[in-house]
């Protein structure tokens, strides 16, 4: 789900909700369609600030640490700082790749062990 869209619905209720205790109280449209508007627009910008400024910053910063921990030095030197504009895709395909390599390494592993195992009882 796309950050704007999830900020969108997330404003969506808090207008509506505002809305209805609005018209619960006053009994004007005209009211609730403009505490609803205001609501809305107020809610949207304060939540895309703070989760874009303050999560989606500290997401890249978390995977700008990953992916210089991960490179040497020599090659992150010849990279430079590179951070991608959508971190969280960038992360969550890492994170695949890790796990694949991982399940290659552990089946590897669990080959090696049945050879060590069929040659010490031969021997």
């Amino acid at each position: 789900m796309n950050l704007r869209v999830l900020v969108l619905i997330t404003a969506l209720g808090v207008a509506i909700t505002l809305s209805a205790v609005n018209f619960y109280f006053q009994h004007k449209w005209y009211d609730v369609m403009v505490t609803f508007l205001a609501t809305l627009i107020t809610s949207y910008v304060v939540f895309y600030y703070l989760i874009e400024k303050y999560i989606y910053s500290r997401i890249k910063l978390i995977y700008k640490l990953i992916h210089n921990l991960k490179l040497g030095r020599d090659l992150r030197d010849a990279l430079g700082e590179h951070v991608s504009a959508n971190p969280i895709n960038d992360v969550e395909s890492e994170v695949k790749e890790w796990a694949k390599q991982k399940k290659i390494e552990i089946d590897e592993l669990r080959k090696q062990e049945k050879f060590r195992r069929d040659f010490l009882s031969n021997i």
